[in-house]
């Protein structure tokens, strides 16, 4: 019997990684590159201000007490911090790679066969949003990378043992 095996497509269409999440496991996470972003990076005073406003449920008295110095100024470096405390339980998908990974498929719109493992994961533990795409065993990631080809999508999957897997 032949062993099925990836195809490496010259001009692939998406390239992503399939971590393998340990030396005995048959799990592969699907991940859409390797960084790691901050919602922060595009985030001007204006937009901090009315995140901590919504954060404080617009509560004027509760913002000043907790974003305004004696001063009377707006403390940012306050809400950064907040912000990204709470980036950190709650990250939106785009910001790292399982993230994009899941919202790639999930606006796929498409019906999986029965014969590929794949489940989409969503906060996999209380108080935590993260979000993957989880496919079962060696077969089920080629015969996922077949199924896309025959919907015109040649998807390139990189192989990494999870421990060699570097988030940037």
């Amino acid at each position: 019997m032949e062993t099925k095996k990836l195809i490496v497509f010259n001009e692939p269409d998406e390239i992503f990684y399939a971590i393998k999440q340990g030396s005995r496991s048959d799990e592969y996470h699907l991940a859409s590159g390797t960084d790691h972003h901050s919602e922060l990076k595009f985030m001007d005073d204006n937009d901090l201000k009315t995140w901590a406003l919504e954060r404080c449920e617009n509560d004027e008295e509760e913002f000043r007490e907790t974003y305004v110095k004696d001063d009377g100024s707006i403390d940012y470096e306050s809400i950064k911090s907040d912000f990204e405390e709470e980036e950190s339980d709650y990250p939106p998908n785009w910001t790292y790679p399982e993230g994009r990974a899941y919202e790639w498929f999930d606006n796929l719109y498409l019906d999986f066969p029965d014969h590929i493992e794949i489940a989409f994961g969503e906060g996999f533990a209380p108080g935590h949003d993260g979000c993957a795409v989880v496919v079962c065993g060696y077969e089920s990631l080629v015969d996922l990378q077949a199924f896309l080809k025959q919907q015109s999508i040649k998807m390139n999957f990189i192989v990494k043992d999870a421990d060699q897997f570097e988030r940037k």
